[in-house]
């Protein structure tokens, strides 16, 4: 089985999907891992030598066959045309954002699958790839240390945002704030996920109040206005549920200019403005990491409304990130292709090839 380690697309993402050390296992168990050479990759390409690794050069998995297994962070860049390997990465396709049809049939033409990484899921339906804990954790610092920052005149990551060298840091930097700031209410939605426990971490550390609202509790939003004036009543909204379809309406901008509105600050973990389903159409498109933080408007009693909604969140902690993920997939891909999430996520890229072809 050849396995290659893409060099990432997006030069400020240093994270890797497998570590030196889980490379290392993959050759014991017979694995022939092609890493591509990277300056920027938190790991350096000797340590992935010294673990029995072949180092190759960058886009070489561009001419992998349809039997190699192309591994990566996040998603491929737009050339070739056409993909004919086996791809596994973190992906955003099956969601139908803009332009998805066009994507997908880059695999229609050329062969190739896609596994995406956020699919592998145990039999409950929680995920067991991905940085997901981290993307909670790293979102809600985000926008707790902005929220924090603008109570008490103080500048914050509204400033820009370069990668930390460990969570440690950035608890350093929260805390003080949090001791000195009035109490803050932060309401989760998907608390009960991954993302949503790593949110609950960071502000259970901090000893923020939040509340967790999982699905039950968000299904009757649309339609029961007092449930509505009850999120809108936190200081904080942070977004932990992916879109997965129609029947999520989180808020619209005529919903945070309501009277009883008194949230100024939206993280949107997930972030997938572009995905017809997104649960806050209230901006069209991420922020980044020059510019984290966007204004939305104002509120019902005339507060600032700021929203921070950054799609590559864990890659601000490389190499923690790149160690939580590489922990996960490194025994799901002892049990590749067969292994029962491995065929769950061929199942749900079967489904959306086949969706992208109607017409």
């Amino acid at each position: 089985m050849r396995l290659i380690l893409r060099r990432e697309n997006r030069e400020r993402d240093k994270r890797a999907p497998l570590t030196p050390a889980a490379a290392a296992r993959l050759v014991e168990a017979g694995w022939r891992v092609y890493v591509e050479r990277s300056a920027s990759r938190i790991f350096s390409d000797g340590e992935y030598g010294a673990a029995g690794c072949q180092l190759t050069d960058p886009l070489s998995w561009v001419n992998a066959g349809s039997d190699d297994l192309v591994l990566g962070v996040g998603p491929l860049p737009d050339n070739p045309e056409t993909l004919s390997a086996t791809f596994a990465h973190s992906s955003r396709l099956f969601s139908e954002p803009a332009g998805w049809r066009d994507q997908m049939a880059r695999f229609q033409h050329g062969g190739g699958r896609l596994y995406d990484i956020g699919a592998f899921k145990d039999a409950d339906g929680r995920k067991l790839a991905g940085n997901g804990r981290m993307a909670g954790w790293l979102g809600a610092a985000i926008g707790l240390g902005r929220f924090l920052g603008r109570r008490l005149r103080e500048p914050g990551p509204e400033q820009g945002l370069v990668p930390f060298d460990g969570h440690d840091e950035l608890m350093d930097l929260l805390r003080p704030l949090a001791q000195r700031a009035d109490p803050v209410s932060v309401a989760i939605i998907g608390g009960n996920g991954l993302a949503g426990a790593g949110a609950a971490d960071l502000l259970g550390d901090l000893d923020v109040a939040l509340s967790l609202w999982d699905r039950d509790a968000t299904k009757d939003l649309a339609t029961d206005r007092d449930l509505r004036d009850e999120l809108f009543g936190h200081d904080m909204l942070i977004n932990c549920a992916a879109p997965t379809g129609p029947d999520l309406l989180l808020a619209s901008q005529e919903d945070l200019s309501s009277r009883a509105c008194r949230i100024q600050m939206i993280v949107d973990v997930s972030c997938d403005p572009e995905s017809p389903w997104n649960p806050l159409p209230v901006y069209a498109e991420p922020t980044n990491w020059d510019a984290p933080i966007r204004a939305l408007g104002m509120n019902g009693r005339g507060g600032l409304v700021e929203i921070a909604a950054l799609d590559d969140l864990p890659a601000l902690l490389p190499r923690e990130s790149s160690a939580e993920m590489s922990d996960q997939l490194v025994g799901l891909l002892l049990d590749y292709p067969v292994g029962g999430p491995w065929r769950q996520a061929a199942a749900m890229f079967d489904a959306a090839l086949s969706r992208s072809a109607e017409i």
